[in-house]
């Protein structure tokens, strides 16, 4: 997957933006939100390409193989900055943003763009935002702050009303199928995709890392644990092995169609499309104000794994009440 240029179903952002250059109304500092896995970094990488490119005019899309497409694809180019967080649970810090403005005020290397990206902008602590407000207020000429974000409501106000928005909803199946296709030869895409909850990117993950095959084992563990096969304690440590985020979404998308199943015998829509059968006969035994309450409990879970919790135990925790439902 290239990222000198956007993705398929992102050609209506990047018109925006390209008329925007061309009016010479193109925007010092742009937020980019929406769900995880629609592309987002993709973009941001894609028009940052754009901007530096020797051969790119009106954000046509990057050579890929001029002096400046070299330095970017080789993590070197002098104009551009990717500030990203280095470890899971952390926060951007004021010292992050501090090396930003730095960077941000120098004179560009090449007379050209200078463009700064913030991957994960929400994570910044008060003192950040503080600081990369103050830019905002009084950026230089050719130079583009580019925030990146899945929950923009958790920005500043101050923050978002002195950015372009450009958001990225779910894209229509039919723009993404093809393009799946493409990236991977094999694997259930209409699965991965209803997984996924529509985000291109994320099924695709889904589909390269036999995501699907070890998704079908959290349903295994959860009848293991009810048939006492099992501890709470083992399967919260293969869990962990698995991946946290990515094993409570899935846990989300379970018990999301084991309530349906409760609410009606053929319901409209089911996620785990492959596994009705057994979703089937878990939901006619629990009762659906436990599901009910256990879903808003891995709900509040997924919210608090970017703080600095013990996986571990919030993973029990979740179990044990799954243990002790009927």
């Amino acid at each position: 997957m290239s990222v000198t240029e956007a993705l398929p179903w992102q050609a209506e952002q990047w018109c925006r933006l390209a008329e925007s250059q061309e009016a010479g109304r193109f925007p010092h500092s742009l937020l980019l939100t929406g769900p995880g896995g629609v592309g987002k970094r993709q973009f941001a990488l894609a028009l940052a390409h754009s901007l530096l490119c020797d051969a790119s005019r009106e954000l046509e899309e990057a050579c890929g193989t001029c002096p400046q497409c070299r330095l970017i694809k080789a993590g070197s180019h002098p104009d551009l900055m990717v500030l990203a967080l280095e470890e899971k649970g952390t926060t951007i810090t004021v010292d992050s943003i501090r090396e930003l403005i730095g960077f941000y005020f120098l004179a560009s290397h090449y007379r050209g763009w200078k463009v700064a990206v913030v991957e994960n902008a929400d994570r910044m602590n008060v003192n950040a935002a503080n600081a990369l407000l103050k830019i905002l207020e009084e950026p230089p000429a050719k130079a583009v702050i580019v925030l990146v974000t899945d929950h923009s409501s958790a920005l500043p106000a101050t923050i978002r009303s002195r950015c372009m928005r450009v958001d990225f909803p779910i894209p229509q199946e039919g723009l993404v199928v093809d393009w799946l296709a493409e990236q991977n030869e094999k694997g259930d895409i209409k699965q991965a995709l209803a997984l996924a909850m529509g985000a291109p990117l994320l099924a695709q993950e889904y589909m390269e890392d036999s995501c699907l095959e070890e998704r079908m084992g959290l349903v295994n563990d959860l009848r293991a644990i009810k048939n006492k096969k099992t501890s709470v304690c083992n399967v919260a440590k293969s869990w962990m092995d698995l991946g946290s985020a990515k094993v409570l979404k899935w846990y989300a998308t379970i018990l999301s169609d084991l309530t349906r199943y409760k609410v009606s015998s053929t319901p409209p829509h089911i996620d785990n499309q492959d596994m009705k059968p057994v979703l089937q006969e878990i939901s006619a035994k629990l009762s659906l104000a436990a599901l009910l309450e256990l879903y808003r409990s891995v709900t509040t879970a997924r919210r608090e794994l970017n703080r600095n919790l013990n996986e571990q135990l919030l993973l029990e925790s979740l179990l044990v009440q799954w243990k002790r439902i009927r």
